[in-house]
C-alpha cells in the first residue's frame, strides 16, 4: 500500500488528480484508508468533494488550513481562516501547483475578505515570472472588485470575455453583471458575444 500511496502522491505533485484516483483505486485502496489523497486529488482537478473532509481545519495551523480552504465552498468568516498557514502552504508548493491553485485560492479568499493574503497569494504565483492566464485573469478582477476598482475589474473582465480562452464565457458572465448592477448599458459587442 505504501507503494500505491507513494504513487498517488507523486501524481497529485505533478497536478494529475484523476491519475492519483486511478492508482488508489486500481490498487484496491478505499476510502477509508487514503481520503485525504482523495480529497488533495480531487481539489488539483477543480472538483467538489460531496462530503468535504477538510472542512473543519480552515483554522489549523498547518498546511491541511490551504487544503481545507480549498476543499470547502460553504460561506466563512474571515476570523475561521488561519491565512498565515494558508500562506504558507500555497507557498511550499511547487510553481505549476502555485499557478493551478492560486487563481482559485484568490477568489475564495476574496469571498471571505481576505484581500491582504488575496494578494500575497498572487505574489507567490507571479513570483517565477507572470502569469497571464485566463483564471488568474479572473482573480485579478475579483481582487480588484473587492478592493472597489471597479473600472480596472471592467477592464480585466472585457479583455477576457473577448479573448478565446476556456474562462471568456465566465468572464463575459462576470462583466455584464458588473455593468448591470452599477445600471450601465451592455456594450453591444459584449451583447453579441453573449
Amino acid at each position: 500500500r505504501e507503494h500505491v500511496e507513494a504513487r498517488a502522491k507523486l501524481y497529485i505533485n505533478l497536478g494529475f488528480g484523476a491519475e492519483a484516483r486511478a492508482v488508489l483505486d486500481s490498487f484496491g485502496v478505499d476510502r477509508m484508508a487514503a481520503p485525504w489523497l482523495r480529497t488533495i486529488a480531487g481539489i488539483i482537478d477543480g472538483e467538489e468533494e460531496p462530503r468535504p473532509a477538510l472542512a473543519a481545519f480552515t483554522s489549523c495551523d498547518g498546511d491541511v488550513a490551504l487544503w481545507a480552504l480549498l476543499e470547502n465552498r460553504a460561506a466563512l468568516a474571515r476570523r475561521d481562516i488561519n491565512s498565515a498557514a494558508v500562506l504558507r502552504g500555497f507557498s511550499a508548493l511547487p510553481l505549476h501547483l502555485r499557478r493551478l491553485l492560486g487563481p482559485g485560492l484568490v477568489e475564495r479568499l476574496v469571498s471571505v475578505g481576505d484581500a491582504e493574503t488575496a494578494h500575497a497569494v498572487r505574489a507567490a504565483v507571479l513570483r517565477a515570472g507572470p502569469d497571464d492566464s485566463a483564471a488568474m485573469g479572473l482573480a485579478d478582477a475579483e481582487l480588484a472588485l473587492a478592493e472597489g476598482d471597479e473600472p480596472t475589474a471592467l477592464q480585466g473582465l472585457d479583455a477576457l470575455a473577448k479573448g478565446g480562452s476556456a474562462d471568456a464565457p465566465e468572464a463575459l458572465a462576470r462583466t455584464i453583471r458588473l455593468r448591470l448592477d452599477r445600471n450601465e448599458a451592455v456594450p453591444p459587442e459584449l451583447a453579441e458575444n453573449a
